[in-house]
């Protein structure tokens, strides 16, 4: 039998909620913990007081109803599988729920204990797939960093609220210089390694609200709070130090140091846009690479100056 599962009910019907309780607990697959508001205006506090994994609402409560109900729970745990409950077989409002992002449409009195339970199981089981590949979606496979259309939305909200609050970002293009000697050398294998822990160490190195992304081959970038470049290069430092990498090829493992180049830019000033900022940034790393010792350049319209 599998883990327990918490159970989320939103029923303002005394008997009903009695009925689904006496359902799960005859429950053959799963074992479920059931808490139970009577109102819709309950579920935030219920929501913080534990995470469950399955919601189920019934369709008509005292302080919301009807198709209003599946948008407001939706709102309120849009990360949480919902199972909308309803004493009245309509089947447009079922699709329709569904449609809303609900998991399933049950009818009270022609559900039993066994369907109650597949439903549930089914419901957990379908969010868990949606959001698997939400996340392929948004991330990059091979590093699991944010990807080019994560990182575009994450800009785009990170330049209004710096409109908003009056503050300034970095947009740091970072590229591996020379790596496709490192593929050529050591092989392939060898080279995702590298940029495997390549992005965790990118992901280690900038703050927990900031953003690291993988934008395609040797190349990333990072969103940064602010322009000091004291962070940048504390960032390099960690990018440049010793690697060890294993692989079928070499079991014992070889070390491998790289060096980068970082082209930046800077909001506002540079772009008024998150597409501008990246354009600017990819210049500004092209200078980097191409002078011999820079290494780090902001962008400038009439050129670029050293960094570090």
């Amino acid at each position: 039998m599998d883990d327990l599962n918490l159970v989320l009910l939103v029923e303002d019907d005394p008997q009903d909620a009695i009925i689904v309780r006496r359902f799960l607990n005859r429950a053959r697959r799963r074992r479920f913990a059931v808490s139970h508001v009577t109102r819709l205006g309950a579920l935030p506090e219920a929501l913080q007081a534990a995470v469950p994994d399955v919601l189920l609402c019934d369709l008509t409560l005292p302080d919301a109803s009807g198709l209003e109900m599946v948008q407001a729970a939706m709102r309120l745990a849009s990360d949480t599988p919902l199972i909308v409950l309803t004493g009245v077989e309509d089947e447009e409002i079922g699709l329709k729920a569904m449609q809303y992002g609900a998991q399933d449409y049950l009818v009270k009195g022609d559900c039993d204990a066994r369907e109650l339970e597949r439903a549930i199981v089914y419901a957990i089981e379908r969010k868990r797939l949606v959001r698997q590949i939400e996340h392929a979606a948004m991330h990059d496979a091979l590093t699991g960093l944010p990807n080019r259309s994560l990182l575009l939305d994450r800009l785009r909200m990170a330049t209004a609220r710096c409109r908003r609050d009056a503050t300034s970002l970095t947009v740091a293009w970072i590229d591996i210089d020379g790596f496709k000697g490192i593929n050529g050398e050591l092989g392939h294998a060898s080279g995702d390694v590298l940029l495997s822990l390549f992005g965790r160490r990118l992901a280690e190195a900038v703050d927990p609200a900031e953003t690291a992304a993988r934008i395609g081959g040797d190349e990333f970038v990072c969103v940064l709070d602010g322009t000091d470049e004291a962070v940048i290069a504390r960032i390099i430092d960690a990018l440049e130090a010793p690697y060890r990498l294993f692989t079928p090829e070499h079991p014992a493992g070889r070390t491998v140091q790289v060096r980068v180049s970082v082209g930046l830019a800077r909001f506002p000033g540079h772009a008024d846009t998150a597409e501008g900022l990246l354009v600017v940034a990819d210049q500004a790393m092209y200078i980097a690479q191409q002078k011999r010792g820079m290494q780090l350049a902001w962008f400038e319209a009439t050129g670029t100056h050293d960094g570090v």
